[in-house]
């Protein structure tokens, strides 16, 4: 059994990305939660990616947001994991 110290575990935040197939009316696109803030966001995918982790990835680095880590949930969904808490989802593209 392994011991560890519970004041020794870092916080993380959490983006789930959940893909959606195109409509008649609508590309396909991904939706970015940010499980930390309950706040989200609809990215258009580029088509450059074979999946939405990628353009998720490509958004929140736009957006100043620098990944530590990210994870498959299913089919649909992953999850990417960063220790940045100040920028929100919906901040404005940073050049």
């Amino acid at each position: 059994m392994i011991k560890q110290s519970k004041k020794g575990i870092k916080n993380f935040r959490i983006f789930e990305i959940k893909y959606f197939g195109a409509t008649n009316t609508k590309g396909s696109r991904i939706k970015i939660i940010d499980k930390r803030f309950n706040k989200s966001k609809f990215v258009y995918r580029s088509y450059e990616h074979i999946n939405g982790r990628y353009d998720g990835i490509d958004y929140l680095n736009s957006i100043g947001i620098k990944l530590i880590g990210g994870g498959e949930m299913d089919k649909d969904r992953d999850i990417l994991i960063t220790d940045n808490f100040e920028i929100q989802i919906n901040e404005k593209v940073r050049k």
